[in-house]
């Protein structure tokens, strides 16, 4: 994969809040998207 100047990752704030089932900011597939997170962080520096 080539990066330039134009290409940008963002992840809004993936705080442990969306995680949890009692809260009402929960989101049912967040377990779903930490990995790729961390994988896409680590790839863009």
């Amino acid at each position: 994969m080539t990066v330039t100047a134009r290409d940008w990752l963002v992840a809004v704030d993936p705080q442990r809040v969306f995680a949890d089932p009692a809260s009402e900011w929960r989101a049912p597939h967040f377990a779903e998207v930490v990995a790729p997170i961390r994988a896409l962080a680590a790839a863009h520096g």
